[in-house]
């Protein structure tokens, strides 16, 4: 399988429809680097949080797979864009970023708080517990 992202090392940019399709496809891990607070208000459904601006944020990252498919978020694509790029960085072969950010998208959003202990199902990509935030992503 190629690498999904540009010649120059940076993340695939996809809008609002292409971002869905991804979504929906197997093994797909969609993580939000936004504060607890921005997920709390709305988050894309079954989002993990890895908070960008957390000190633990590249030790997180760092407990991911780097051969899962990553789909990753924040409120402009901004913050979303840097993750996937120091993700790339670290050798992650398919990582997507939502162009424009949350604000763009357009389908249905969850809101609420992250649950401590809330695990995903067997054969899932989560990263380590955090102060404040775990997640999920059931496919």
């Amino acid at each position: 399988m190629s690498s999904q992202y540009d010649v120059s090392g940076q993340p695939v940019d996809l809008g609002p429809d292409q971002f869905a399709k991804k979504m929906d496809e197997d093994h797909t891990v969609v993580l939000d680097v936004r504060t607890p607070e921005e997920y709390s208000a709305a988050h894309l459904k079954d989002a993990v949080l890895l908070n960008i601006a957390d000190p633990a944020f590249p030790d997180q990252i760092d407990t991911l797979d780097r051969g899962a498919p990553y789909l990753v978020y924040c409120r402009s694509g901004s913050r979303s864009w840097t993750a996937g790029r120091y993700m790339i960085q670290l050798g992650f072969t398919e990582v997507y970023n939502l162009e424009d950010g949350i604000i763009s998208w357009t389908g249905a959003v969850e809101q609420g708080a992250v649950e401590q202990g809330d695990a995903p199902k067997s054969g899932q990509v989560t990263p380590g517990p955090t102060e404040g935030s775990a997640g999920r992503h059931d496919r």
